[in-house]
């Protein structure tokens, strides 16, 4: 490391999830990342290589709930071994079909119909699902059945103004309330915030909400909310049984896998999406919920595992917020972060925590990890000359 160099410290700074069970406080997916921030955030709404057809514009402004994309996923083809159940050679099959490649198909259509023995044995062919006869492979008399492309909506998940919009995503910026958790599963959800203290204290009605609870997760609040309505769940921490119960020994650690390279699709979707500070059955820290108290009833959202974004609940605010540095939830001695070349910093987190120096300068636009986060950064430049990058968040102004 030589004096003057730029070293980058987002990456350095991951670390993999744990396997379900591991106790953990609650800042710890990232190295680092706090349990709370509050400020002026950026948030990039991708979809990858799906039909997209984007529903805004640059400059236009967004609730976390709205609709900035409709994606049209084509669906998986269903395979049928058509040449063993007519008893046919694989070169006869397509000449005994009843209708052609190309044509849409329903559930249970009767694709061909073959009579042996003399008329006593009756074999019929149906189709196992609703689509299009895409292929019939003459080699293997294998028929594949194509389903209609399904369509689903890319919610902005904050709220504020579009400051970017192209075929590959949309990136949102505005004032939030952050809260990070390790683990999750689901895609991003918005609805009204409730706060839950105990088991006991659960909105009767929280059809469409987000409940946020102070006492770790069990089975039972998973399924009365999944059954009401609730579009998701915040929980500090879940039970070992709960987990075990539910199915949910991989699916709640994603992150770990997304960094190992697997499809995150290939797991299947809680029935609500669900957010958890830590891997074991932890408290609540008394910061986050004086934190959530005053912001009760307004729009938040929540994500559990998406490509880009680590498990989080974002409360929008209201435009015009000075914006904090640091962790919104530790002595509560906020400052507005002044970025301007030569303001003294201190690292708060990482591998050169506990450090100070001098604010070089910021990008102009966010910082993309390799796991694909986006993040605003800084230019740091350390007593004796090296330069590194950091978060913002992970930065405090010495006065």
């Amino acid at each position: 490391m030589t004096p003057g160099s730029i070293v980058d410290l987002l990456d350095l700074d991951r670390t993999d999830q744990p396997s379900a069970g591991q106790a953990m406080a609650p800042q710890a997916p990232f190295v680092g990342r706090p349990l709370l921030t509050e400020g002026l955030v950026r948030r990039r709404r991708a979809w990858g290589t799906d039909e997209a057809e984007v529903l805004v514009r640059q400059g236009d402004q967004v609730s976390a709930g709205q609709a900035v994309a409709r994606l049209r996923r084509p669906g998986r083809a269903t395979a049928l071994d058509a040449a063993a159940i007519l008893g046919l050679s694989p070169e006869r099959v397509e000449s005994s079909l009843l209708c052609a490649v190309g044509d849409m198909l329903a559930e249970g259509d009767v694709l061909a119909e073959r009579r042996a023995l003399a008329g006593l044995q009756r074999r019929v062919l149906r189709s196992p699902a609703s689509g299009r006869l895409s292929y019939v492979s003459p080699a293997h008399g294998t028929l594949f059945i194509q389903p209609q492309a399904v369509e689903s909506a890319v919610i902005a998940h904050l709220s504020g103004e579009v400051v970017a919009a192209g075929a590959a995503g949309v990136m949102v910026e505005g004032p939030a309330l952050s809260v990070a958790g390790v683990a999750g599963a689901g895609r991003a959800a918005a609805g009204k915030l409730y706060l839950a203290e105990s088991p006991t204290e659960l909105p009767s009605e929280p059809g469409g909400a987000i409940v946020c609870c102070a006492f770790v997760l069990d089975e039972g609040t998973v399924v009365a909310m999944a059954e009401a309505g609730a579009v998701g769940i915040l929980a500090p921490g879940i039970a070992d049984a709960t987990i075990q119960r539910l199915g949910w020994d991989d699916l709640l650690w994603t992150a770990a896998r997304l960094e190992r390279g697997e499809r995150w699709a290939s797991h299947p979707a809680p029935p609500l999406t669900v957010v958890l500070l830590a891997s074991g059955p932890n408290d609540a820290p008394s910061e986050l919920r004086e934190a959530l108290r005053p912001h009760a009833g307004r729009l938040a959202s929540l994500v559990g595992v998406e490509p880009g974004i680590a498990p989080e609940l974002l409360i929008s605010l209201a435009d015009g917020l000075p914006v904090p540095v640091g962790n919104a939830a530790g002595t509560g001695a906020q400052r507005t972060m002044e970025l301007t070349a030569g303001t003294r910093v201190r690292v708060l987190a990482g591998r050169s925590q506990g450090l100070s120096g001098e604010l070089v300068g910021t990008p102009d636009s966010p910082y993309r990890l390799a796991s694909e986060i986006m993040t605003e950064v800084a230019d740091v430049r350390l007593a004796h000359g090296t330069v590194i990058r950091v978060p913002i968040a992970h930065l405090q102004v010495i006065p």
